[in-house]
């Protein structure tokens, strides 16, 4: 059910609780982009400046921050129909 700005209305308290949850996460996962970008900044920063680049950065970034960017907004974005689809087979599936 939509609301009149288009938002989602919950249906019941278990679907609040998980959008609250969503929101939370979704919050993280925008955190997390930031320290991303932070993180390359001051990486490109330390390397061109001082040549001494963060070792660490990369590790951090790959192994930790983007899997918690994409997984943590997954379930938000699927609840707002965000992703891209692709109906191909739509119109001959009766």
């Amino acid at each position: 059910m939509a609301a009149p700005g288009g938002e989602q209305v919950p249906m019941n308290g278990l679907s609040a609780g998980l959008a609250r949850i969503e929101t939370a996460l979704v919050a993280v996962s925008a955190a997390a982009m930031a320290a991303i970008m932070c993180i390359v900044v001051l990486d490109v920063v330390m390397r061109y400046a001082f040549a001494a680049p963060l070792v660490w950065s990369y590790d951090v970034i790959g192994l930790y921050l983007v899997g918690t960017v994409f997984f943590f907004a997954l379930s938000d974005t699927m609840q707002h129909h965000g992703h891209i689809a692709l109906d191909v087979f739509l119109p001959y599936i009766p």
